[in-house]
């Protein structure tokens, strides 16, 4: 080891108080406060880029409809797909962080190939030089592999910065505060987007996402050049090994046999981890009805929204502006639930099982579809423009809740509830069932397409 590296880990083992070791031997030190003292950069990273895509995803039903003549239904099939492969992505992620570069590296390279899109759809916004494959490129390929491939990182890096035996009662407050990082992200993004939109034009709107991701990778970078992460040491292509035990299980139709004690290939230990994970899956498939809900908030609610009155105090507002109320009743909802509620049910030893956190989220999810549904009864019973777009908030605020109550939950089981070796895969097969909703919601609205005519605010009749 040379003499730098030494006095890196000195000065580390100086400043960070609590030390630990790992199966394979490797120690790692952690900070005494490592909410402040390094997931505040991690926190950082998440906030912009997520302003970068919630400032992308707000105005790509309108930039779709416009720039390659699609129809309301089949634009928003296409975000579906995209979203469908986003989030397939992090399985890719998993192997080379597990494999080869580590969680901080497979981040930095995945987000040059985000900015690498980012910067093409950019491009791609000045009509003089536009072409759909330009388009597709950046958005199917670029945007989704890049997004998709850091996403089942940067939540695993964030809660690995805490002592495994010290700071085991923050992890439900990090992944609290991580969501909220997200929605705050969002709400910047969801705001400023679709003004820039509505008075600048698509390449400002577009520029304005990728300007905010170039920062937030500088922000995580500087972090790391300051030495404040845990960067624990890849341990193997625990994604490719978990598929060799699929394999294997199902033509010997059992997962027992698999292991070395029992005459199989696989160490019994690995089998013990792999079990754990599987049986998370089932949990994670009650993902699947929520998100297909969360999907129609930048699809079929954008659609609704345009409708609708928009007329804000003179102003008539962006019909993707009220898509807001999302991220901002998530924020609002996420410190009433982890400042008050959480704390008075743990009190009284009350708080409810992840489980019955999922089905609470369930419920947020059907609530808010039925609000959609009253407010279109509405729509269909006056004329248009006539019924405020003020009544979507109820539907927003749904999804809002039942996003703190399944979602940042399903992250909170798919870190907890994994083995040490195989988190980074399980938040991969947790963001996997996300997509499997977003493929379900492309296949609906195409299947519902003859049901659901065209709408063109400028040409309403």
């Amino acid at each position: 080891m040379s003499g730098d590296t030494k006095r890196v880990l000195s000065s580390a083992s100086i400043k960070k108080e609590y030390s630990w070791k790992d199966l394979y031997g490797n120690e790692y030190f952690y900070y005494k406060d490592p909410m402040k003292d390094a997931v505040s950069f991690v926190l950082l990273q998440e906030l912009c880029e997520r302003l970068a895509f919630y400032g992308l995803t707000p105005n790509l039903q309108t930039f779709l409809k416009e720039y390659l003549g699609y129809t309301d239904t089949s634009a928003n099939s296409y975000i579906s797909s995209f979203n469908s492969i986003l989030y397939v992505t992090p399985l890719l992620s998993a192997v080379i962080s597990d494999t080869l570069l580590g969680l901080y590296y497979t981040i930095v390279i995945f987000s040059f190939v985000y900015m690498a899109g980012l910067a093409l759809l950019t491009v791609s916004s000045v009509k003089s030089i536009s072409q759909p494959w330009m388009i597709h490129l950046s958005l199917l390929v670029l945007i989704a592999f890049g997004a998709g491939g850091i996403k089942s990182c940067v939540n695993v890096m964030g809660a690995q910065q805490f002592h495994p035996e010290h700071h085991r009662d923050l992890i439900t407050r990090f992944y609290t505060y991580f969501y909220a990082a997200i929605n705050l992200g969002s709400i910047v993004g969801g705001i400023v987007t679709p003004i820039l939109l509505q008075e600048a034009g698509f390449t400002a709107s577009f520029a304005f996402p990728l300007a905010f991701f170039i920062l937030a990778t500088v922000l995580f970078i500087i972090g790391n050049l300051m030495d404040r992460y845990v960067k624990p040491k890849p341990q193997g292509s625990a994604v490719l090994q978990i598929l060799k035990v699929v394999v294997y299980s199902v033509f010997k139709c059992s997962l027992e046999k698999n292991k070395v004690s029992r005459g199989g290939k696989f160490e019994d230990n690995f089998i013990e981890d792999a079990k754990a994970v599987f049986t998370l899956l089932p949990m994670f498939v009650l993902i699947i009805p929520f998100c297909m809900a969360y999907n129609n908030m930048t699809t079929a609610f954008l659609t609704q929204a345009k409708k609708m009155d928009r007329d804000t105090f003179g102003w008539n507002m962006p019909p993707a502006m009220i898509q807001n109320v999302d991220p901002i009743a998530v924020v609002i909802s996420s410190f009433v639930v982890d400042s008050f509620l959480f704390p008075y049910l743990r009190k009284h030893d009350w708080m409810p099982e992840p489980l019955v956190r999922f089905c609470i989220g369930s419920l947020f999810g059907a609530v808010a579809l039925a609000c959609a549904l009253v407010v279109e009864y509405q729509i269909k019973s006056q004329p248009l423009f006539t019924v405020s777009v003020w009544y979507q908030v109820p539907q927003f605020w749904m999804i809002a809740l039942g996003e703190i109550f399944l979602m940042s939950t399903s992250y909170e089981v798919a870190f907890t509830y994994s083995p040490v070796s195989l988190k980074a895969v399980a938040s991969a097969f947790d963001l996997c069932f996300f997509a499997i909703a977003s493929a379900l919601s492309a296949v609906l609205f195409s299947l519902c397409q003859p049901w659901l005519p065209d709408f063109d605010p400028a040409n309403p009749t």
